[in-house]
């Protein structure tokens, strides 16, 4: 007899997001030297990166989208691309507002509601990249702590701890000073605020109270000193 199987295929219905490792970031310092800058006191060791193997995306070339007209797709396509580099090289706000634009331009409901799923699908790609920068962060200042034998509860107290380093740089405008960790990596630079002397803690550990920002032009972070406490006189 004739044996008729019922086969189902089950389908996602937007994208996958495929678990892969995130390869290492580039080590500050040679993204400093790269561009310019060079420590007075540096190692070759990197830091331990940390991974979002499971948070990044690595396609959305599935992403549930039929473009109707040449921007739409070239959006569509610019994020997937996007999603195959590291998020700290996410540039999401020119595909925020491009897709903003085409909701506003769309000719018809249906047209609209397809640049509004892109939109959607930015918005993602924005919460992963913060999601990735935050646990780097708190990896990179736990592991700083570590180096200098820190306690992590003191470290938590401040914007950036390390060594504070002159830089010297060919760049006019470039951050004077980096924090180091106890390995000689950089951490991130320091550009301390008007009237803030850091000079008289230059190679001493210090911890730094101020604004971060990503530095896009030398993958690195840099540190807006606003107040520098002394480490070892405050742990006395």
């Amino acid at each position: 007899p004739t044996v008729v199987r019922d086969e189902r295929v089950a389908s996602a219905s937007h994208w996958t997001a495929t678990r892969r490792k995130t390869a290492s970031p580039e080590p500050p310092v040679a993204a400093a030297e790269s561009s310019g800058f060079v420590l007075r006191e540096t190692r070759d060791e990197a830091p331990a990166a940390t991974s979002l193997a499971s948070q990044s995306p690595s396609s959305v070339s599935s992403v549930a989208i039929t473009p109707l007209n040449g921007e739409l797709e070239q959006l569509s396509n610019e994020l997937t691309l996007l999603a195959a580099r590291d998020p700290r090289d996410w540039k999401l706000e020119p595909l925020r507002d491009d897709a903003t634009r085409l909701i506003d331009s769309g000719k018809n409901a249906f047209e609209r509601g397809q640049a509004r799923l892109l939109l959607e699908k930015i918005n993602e790609f924005d919460v992963l990249r913060q999601r990735y920068l935050q646990l780097s962060q708190d990896s990179a200042e736990s592991e700083v702590a570590v180096s200098l034998g820190i306690d992590d509860e003191l470290a938590s107290n401040y914007d950036g701890i390390g060594i504070l380093m002159p830089v010297h740089s060919t760049r006019a405008g470039a951050p004077p000073f980096a924090l180091l960790d106890g390995t000689g990596n950089v951490v991130s630079f320091v550009m301390p605020s008007p009237g803030l002397n850091l000079n008289r803690y230059v190679k001493k550990e210090v911890g730094l109270i101020g604004p971060r920002r990503q530095l896009e032009t030398l993958r690195a972070e840099l540190l807006t000193a606003e107040r520098v406490v002394e480490l070892d006189r405050h742990r006395r």
